[in-house]
């Protein structure tokens, strides 16, 4: 258990950088908001990633590219999220059925986050549902929003996986704004339908 955590403690500060302007934040593989999609598939081919069958999680950034590999010393899945060709989401999956990553994976990924960001913005502890735990850190000083959970999607035929996601907070925080009004024109053009038929 103390192996495995110091194993993802380094790794993970290996892969991210300590810098903290935003203009010098790096993330997983080096990456950094505002790659290319060009940069990033060179990344991945670096880190002997393959490209896999691209399954959008994230109605916010549909516009994903999933690899798959090695990720933080463990087999995984990563999706990458572009807007203009310039790199705004990284998100990272393991199944906790595969016998290669460790039970204890999510509560090392959250000290190695604690240890570099300190404590997180949000923490939920969900006893059923689709979350089991759900931690969110919103880092201004980085323009990035970062999220580590343990969902169990067994119900849509999908297992039990930790998520850990990168956003670029500008970009997901105006996309989230659009939405929000899309979503209310439309509550408010079904509400006025249903008026004229009432």
């Amino acid at each position: 258990m103390v192996m495995n955590k110091t194993i993802v403690t380094v790794l993970f500060c290996m892969f991210v950088s300590t810098a903290f302007a935003a203009e010098q934040s790096t993330f997983v593989f080096g990456l950094k908001w505002g790659d290319s999609k060009e940069v990033v598939s060179r990344r991945m081919r670096e880190n002997n990633l393959t490209l896999s069958p691209s399954s959008p999680f994230d109605k916010y950034i549909p516009e994903d590219t999933h690899y798959s590999g090695k990720i933080l010393g463990y087999p995984g899945s990563i999706g990458v999220g572009f807007a203009d060709n310039k790199l705004v989401k990284i998100s990272i999956q393991y199944n906790k059925y595969d016998r290669n990553v460790p039970f204890s994976l999510f509560n090392d990924l959250r000290s190695a986050l604690i240890e570099k960001y300190g404590e997180p913005s949000h923490s939920y502890d969900f006893s059923n549902g689709i979350y089991d735990d759900l931690i969110r850190w919103k880092l201004k000083n980085i323009n990035t929003e970062i999220s580590l959970s343990d969902m169990n999607l067994s119900r849509y035929n999908s297992g039990h996986s930790i998520f850990l996601s990168y956003n670029n907070l500008k970009h997901i925080t105006e996309v989230r704004a659009k939405n929000s009004e899309r979503d209310r024109k439309e509550t408010e053009r079904r509400t006025q339908e249903l008026k004229r038929q009432l």
